[in-house]
């Protein structure tokens, strides 16, 4: 997921939703030089992101100083957004954040207006806002990344799909949104659209 991802997200500050052990964004502040703080955000910190921070010394001592772990209830997205740990244009990581976890982070991301990259899994297809018709042809799986990608588009994104070995996980659809540029402003003087006498 990391290597997949990394060029396209890359901020100088990164968060990792629902981060377990958080070792996506371990690896972000361990090999990323531009980036200054991950964020790593769960509602409890398991005992095995100790061992992990701890191999990553031995590599980069360097990545202790930009991870910060903070537990926090992650249905709030007030708490969350407005902790001050995200700042505008931070960069959100999701990897098999559960069901609706998935769709809050698209949420989270349109609002700081910052890159993303998500690995959803445990879709819930009878709750989700996806059209039933789109449920029904494609699957239930397949219509809510459908609506997802619309829902980020309409919000100014350029999305891209892709895939990390089944072998490692089948639910390895990777979706990646990143903000476009907004449009150049038109010359001085000249409105868009209007013909320009160039004589």
């Amino acid at each position: 997921f990391f290597q997949a991802v990394r060029k396209f997200v890359l901020r100088p500050h990164m968060a990792d939703i629902c981060s377990g052990h958080g070792l996506v964004g371990i690896l972000f502040a361990l090999f990323e030089r531009k980036v200054e703080s991950v964020t790593l955000i769960d509602q409890a910190q398991p005992g095995s992101y100790a061992r992990i921070l701890a191999a990553a010394d031995r590599i980069g001592p360097w990545a202790r100083e930009k991870v910060h772990f903070r537990i926090s209830p992650l249905r709030d997205a007030e708490t969350v957004v407005q902790g001050g740990d995200l700042v505008p244009g931070t960069g959100l990581l999701g990897v098999h954040a559960c069901g609706s976890l998935t769709d809050q982070i698209l949420e989270w991301a349109i609002r700081l207006e910052g890159p993303l990259a998500v690995l959803p899994c445990c879709r819930q297809h009878r709750q989700h806002a996806a059209p039933e018709v789109l449920k029904r042809e494609l699957g239930g799986d397949l219509a809510i990344d459908v609506h997802r990608t619309y829902a980020l588009d309409h919000a100014g994104y350029q999305v891209r799909w892709k895939k990390i070995p089944e072998v490692i996980t089948p639910m390895n659809r990777v979706l990646i949104g990143v903000p476009r540029a907004p449009a150049s402003a038109p010359t001085e003087g000249v409105q868009a659209g209007t013909p320009v006498d160039a004589r």
